[in-house]
């Protein structure tokens, strides 16, 4: 009998522990929601930007990209995330997002050659996440010319996307200008993005956004145009480097605390490489020959 009530207490407590996780799930919601069409390139030389080449389901010149991020650690038991695309849309594939991290759902669609005419047009997209479901709109067309970063200061050598630097090298990185920043582009609101991470962790985080991002973003006068990492010294290991510019097309705030965009992005990446000295190299080979030379000596003796 008392084993019995024992396991009735216990099912009880299993089924008001799954209900009130339940109702916490329930009322979680996304902290972004996005739809964006890209133009993506990597830079190859100094204020010079190339298209990105294709890669399938890696990357590629063209990006249509769905997000969904979670506001907390538990976004990750949230439901699937899906979308609908506009009438008239060739798109065949999934409609729901794939979880990325604990707290990040993403659809990444990237092509060779631009899909925004058939697969992903012009029109309302709307996005669902947890019950929230939100519409957004992309219009005009409105991709930014390619993003290209100036560096000044010492000198590289360039291989591929990668610029290759001496250890305790300064440099200062310069964004280009994004033409139609005041929203003569017809956007509305634009910004600009400068990030740079070094062996995973962000060591610059700088934004600009133009005075019609009021109220959703920090906003006001006077906000630049092109931004700056200035007189950083690089020390070891690979720093990747982003830019990007984005046209703000649509906004739904539908909901409380939930930033949601529909915007176009042109997104220039590539990294800084810190090589060995020629004298590191040669303490190396220094290290590498004596080992050897102990080796054999110890094979001789046995």
């Amino acid at each position: 009998m008392a084993s019995g009530r024992m396991k009735t207490i216990r099912l009880i407590g299993v089924l008001f522990f799954t209900f009130a996780v339940g109702s916490v799930f329930a009322q979680l919601a996304p902290e972004f929601i996005g739809v964006d069409a890209q133009h993506v390139y990597v830079q190859t030389g100094n204020n010079t930007a190339v298209p990105a080449t294709y890669s399938a389901g890696v990357t590629g010149p063209y990006a249509f990209v769905v997000s969904v991020e979670g506001d907390n650690d538990l976004s990750d038991y949230l439901p699937i995330p899906s979308f609908t695309v506009p009438g008239g849309s060739t798109y065949a594939g999934p409609l729901t997002l794939a979880l990325q991290t604990g707290n990040d759902w993403r659809r990444s669609n990237y092509y060779s050659s631009s899909p925004f005419a058939g697969d992903f047009p012009a029109g309302t997209y709307t996005v669902t996440a947890n019950g929230h479901t939100l519409s957004l709109g992309l219009s005009g067309n409105l991709f930014p010319s390619a993003p290209a970063v100036n560096i000044t200061g010492g000198s590289g050598t360039w291989s591929g996307s990668t610029l290759m630097v001496n250890p305790g090298t300064t440099l200062s990185l310069t964004t280009g200008s994004f033409a139609g920043f005041d929203e003569s582009n017809g956007a509305l609101f634009n910004h600009v993005g400068l990030f740079m991470n070094h062996n995973g962790t962000d060591v610059a985080d700088f934004e600009s956004f133009s005075d019609g991002a009021a109220p959703y973003f920090t906003s006001g006068t006077g906000n630049p145009d092109f931004l700056a990492i200035t007189n950083y010294t690089f020390t070891s290991g690979t720093y990747f480097v982003e830019m990007e510019f984005n046209a703000v097309t649509g906004i739904d705030t539908s909901y409380t605390n939930v930033n949601s965009l529909a915007l176009y992005t042109a997104r220039t990446t590539f990294n800084i490489q810190v090589i060995p000295e020629p004298s590191t190299y040669a303490a190396m080979f220094g290290v590498v020959a004596l080992a050897g030379v102990m080796m054999a000596r110890r094979r001789r003796a046995a």
